[in-house]
């Protein structure tokens, strides 16, 4: 393989520029075109008529680079828009798991609000301003949760956690090949915040407040550390929700 790059780099071309399977038999053919060019411009003395000969079989070798060049880039252009279209089903695979995933901080900042907010919290109205955060240090995770069947906040949002990631991990399984480096980056982060294993661990820390008769605040996003946790945790979303956007324009998710 080493000698097909050094023939192909004596021709200007990169061995990345033709399909593996077809890089020995290209480099054959080009070692024999040079044969050939070096056979018509020196031919034996006496043997002219293999000028004729180089010749037509030079031309012969020129139509056969000619059709695996093009059999090559046919073969590249299927192979992309086959790997575009799967990239694009992917990405589709995490509209849900970030639509619900939205909507859960929208039902979190709505739940910690007394009184009727003065604007609609939404994916498309400005969701993560400042007021968001302050009205997050207000959140009760020992409050019930608005679903059926009932269940702490604690509970509820560990369970919507453990589903979110579970879908992340299930498109990083099936289509990881077919993603970009940043987007895989992103995803691998997003699972891997404090605040993914925080939401994970509050409802035990209520059980055994609750067990031990322990005194103690269930507004856990009023301390700094904790806060600090979510923010992480939505600037990785709106990132990587941003690189959704990118893929599919026609289908964007707005969070700002």
């Amino acid at each position: 393989m080493r000698m097909v790059g050094t023939i192909f780099d004596l021709f200007g071309y990169s061995d990345y520029m033709v399909r593996k399977e077809l890089q020995i038999p290209v480099a054959i053919l080009l070692l024999f075109a040079m044969v050939l060019v070096y056979l018509y411009l020196a031919p034996p003395n006496g043997l002219n008529w293999t000028k004729d000969v180089t010749l037509n079989l030079f031309t012969e070798i020129i139509g056969i680079l000619l059709t695996v060049i093009l059999i090559n880039s046919i073969l590249d252009f299927n192979e992309k828009r086959e790997r575009d279209k799967i990239r694009k089903i992917a990405y589709r695979r995490l509209k849900k798991p970030f639509e619900r995933h939205l909507r859960l901080f929208k039902s979190m900042c709505e739940a910690s609000i007394d009184t009727k907010p003065n604007k609609s919290y939404g994916c498309d109205s400005g969701l993560f301003d400042e007021a968001f955060y302050s009205q997050m240090a207000l959140f009760d995770f020992s409050n019930e949760a608005p679903v059926y069947p009932s269940r702490l906040w604690a509970t509820y949002i560990c369970g919507e956690c453990k589903r979110f990631d579970s879908s992340l991990n299930q498109v990083l399984d099936r289509y990881s090949l077919y993603l970009d480096s940043d987007t895989i980056k992103l995803i691998e982060l997003l699972i891997g915040t404090q605040f993914m294993w925080f939401m994970c661990e509050i409802p035990l820390m209520l059980e055994v407040s609750k067990s031990y008769n322990m005194q103690g605040s269930s507004k856990f996003f009023e301390k700094d550390v904790y806060c600090g946790y979510i923010k992480e945790h939505i600037k990785l979303l709106s990132e990587l929700i941003n690189c959704y956007n990118i893929n599919l324009p026609d289908d964007i998710i707005k969070i700002m």
